[in-house]
């Protein structure tokens, strides 16, 4: 499932398990913090709760049925981990009946580990996985003013979609949607990137 990763890289790519749910939790608010700041309340940030992560991790990882889960990976760096990813089934209703039945719904890379390839390697991984169970397309959301991540997914050739107003803590925020619509051709776009 995974693409395997040249011995010259000093990053690796693999599925995640149950034991990975606290360096993924760690992962998830540290990238968050980085992601977020100046985006969203600093309050709400400072209040993410590491037991409450690993909480939700080892759920996802230990109950997730497929195809609600296609795939969760972790970007490691010798013992570390400093990325992950999941995707899946289609979340929104109104994206799944436009015919986007998958959906990506999480990748985040700490920043010292970004533009290294490891964004790219984990979304060609994770629409692999997703063509192994059925998907053609998939989307995802990502906040309209994270405008880092939305250059990401337009290289990767990500169409805009949608947008929502979605609640986090006491704030609303835009999100916009991007969709793949044949993500034979991400996972090629990925492998040339």
């Amino acid at each position: 499932m995974v693409p395997p990763v040249s011995k010259s890289q000093p990053y690796r790519i693999r599925p995640a398990v149950p034991a990975d749910a606290p360096a993924i939790a760690e992962t998830h608010i540290a990238a968050l913090r980085e992601a977020y700041g100046g985006l969203m309340a600093e309050d709400h940030l400072t209040k993410l709760s590491l037991s409450e992560r690993i909480q939700e991790w080892s759920r996802i990882l230990r109950y997730a049925k497929r195809p609600y889960l296609s795939a969760a990976l972790v970007a490691e760096h010798g013992p570390d981990v400093v990325g992950f990813a999941a995707c899946g089934k289609q979340q929104s209703e109104t994206l799944a009946e436009r015919g986007y039945g998958g959906e990506f719904s999480a990748l985040y890379l700490l920043v010292p580990w970004q533009r290294r390839g490891i964004g790219t390697a984990l979304m060609g991984a994770m629409s692999q996985a997703m063509q192994e169970d059925g998907f053609r397309a998939a989307s995802l959301w990502v906040f309209r003013d994270n405008g880092k991540a939305r250059r990401f997914y337009e290289h990767l050739g990500g169409h805009l979609l949608d947008e929502r107003a979605s609640r986090y803590g006491e704030e609303t925020m835009a999100e916009v949607a991007y969709g793949w619509p044949d993500l034979a051709a991400l996972r090629q776009r990925a492998r040339g990137s």
